[in-house]
């Protein structure tokens, strides 16, 4: 029993390492085709689309609950949007 475990964690190792060695070497080969200044352009709109996403969704959320809280004390809409 203890020898088919054995035998079946190492099989489960061998593929997961496999399969890991696979996918290195495909991104590899795709860092290579692009380019280091297009992979450094992709990975800033990237970071920028990561940090900036978030932001904005917290800012419009905030807006949109402003407005409502607004609207409910009878209070005028500013003509631009900003106070």
């Amino acid at each position: 029993m203890k020898k088919k475990l054995m035998n079946l964690l190492r099989s489960f190792g061998g593929s997961t390492s496999t399969y890991a060695h696979r996918v290195g070497d495909r991104t590899s080969a795709l860092a290579r085709s692009v380019g280091p200044k297009r992979g450094g352009f992709a990975l800033g709109a990237l970071a920028a689309a990561m940090w900036g996403g978030p932001r904005l969704f917290r800012y419009l959320r905030e807006h949109r609950a402003q407005r409502a809280a607004e609207a409910r004390a009878g209070q005028p809409f500013p003509a631009s949007g900003h106070a």
